[in-house]
């Protein structure tokens, strides 16, 4: 069984998150499509024998389709929404009182056989491997059913993060945060000597920093990396020209941190990208389901594009296997 690529770059992403109460610079998959499917998955699904269904959503993160959108009036599900990053899971605790939190990983998940009504995931579960989903899909109870969104090989997700990573790449492997961090050096030199030298020579240093970031925005789009790149030229050209006003050990937390949710967000781009499913994945995942299971896959697209943006995964448990 595979373990999950840079999980500690998604519980620093999480981490953040949660300390800038839900903000952060650059957000997760969003597109009126999304809303739109759950609120159609979940308002269809029927009434069941249970006297209180149980559903679940795996690898959820912080939020959940299933607290976005309301049940049918019928249905009372207990909700079980789990995660393996506890940092994920701190904000549902705090402000959904109604539902189970469970930390877990996908492989191992807290749900027995025949256990789940329905089962949901949103870009999350194929980040355990391609062959958890047969694993999960044995909680369903009979007629349950299991329903993922996940990432496809070359749809417009994946083609946006390929392009993210190229110019957090391109930001890291070059001179642009070191020569700046050296024009803050001199740029604080200055100020405490009054030489005018060396407020040249920080001007000097910074001036090439400025135009290898701009280089890299220009190649990759000011939106590459959620528009964290456009965020950090403008921040770093705010703050030398407002040198005066910073203590010296902020600034170079700042680019401490800064190097830190680069090398964060790589991970995390590179992880989306190893995850993602071409067809033949999908085809394949037939063969490992058990006969008392059906099964369908088809492209999900965005609102206002004719291309896929990721795989929209069915699984319904048809029989009683007892």
């Amino acid at each position: 069984m595979p373990v999950l690529d840079h999980r500690t770059d998604w519980d620093h992403y999480w981490r953040g998150l949660a300390a800038s109460g839900g903000q952060p610079p650059q957000s997760g998959v969003s597109d009126p499509a999304l809303a739109r499917f759950w609120a159609q998955q979940i308002a269809a699904t029927p009434s069941t024998s249970s006297a209180t269904p149980v559903w679940a959503d795996i690898c959820c993160g912080d939020d959940s389709p299933l607290l976005q959108h309301a049940a049918p009036p019928s249905l009372k599900p207990d909700l079980v929404l789990i995660d393996y990053s506890g940092f994920a899971l701190k904000k549902l605790k705090h402000n959904q009182l109604h539902a189970h939190c469970v930390q877990a990983s996908a492989h191992q998940l807290p749900l027995p056989e025949n256990s789940c009504d329905l089962i949901i995931s949103q870009f999350g579960i194929e980040y355990a491997g391609k062959d958890t989903l047969p694993l999960v899909a044995m909680a369903l109870k009979p007629s349950g059913k299991l329903v993922a969104l996940m990432h496809k090989a070359d749809g417009l997700i994946y083609q946006e993060s390929q392009q993210s990573l190229a110019a957090i790449l391109a930001l890291l492997q070059g001179s642009c945060l070191r020569q700046a961090r050296k024009a803050f050096e001199y740029g604080f030199k200055s100020l405490s000597g009054g030489n005018r030298a060396l407020v040249k020579k920080a001007n000097k240093t910074m001036a090439p920093a400025i135009e290898e970031l701009k280089s890299i925005l220009a190649k990759q789009g000011p939106h590459a990396a959620g528009g964290l790149l456009q965020q950090v030229a403008r921040d770093m050209a705010y703050m030398f020209q407002r040198i005066p006003n910073y203590d010296p050990a902020s600034i170079f937390n700042w680019f401490d941190g800064l190097k830190l949710e680069l090398k964060s967000f790589a991970g995390r781009n590179r992880s989306m990208m190893t995850a993602a499913l071409d067809e033949q994945d999908l085809t394949l995942l037939d063969d490992l389901l058990p006969g008392d299971f059906s099964y369908s896959f088809e492209p999900f697209l965005f609102t206002e594009h004719n291309e896929a943006a990721a795989w929209q995964v069915e699984i319904e448990r048809t029989t009683d296997r007892a």
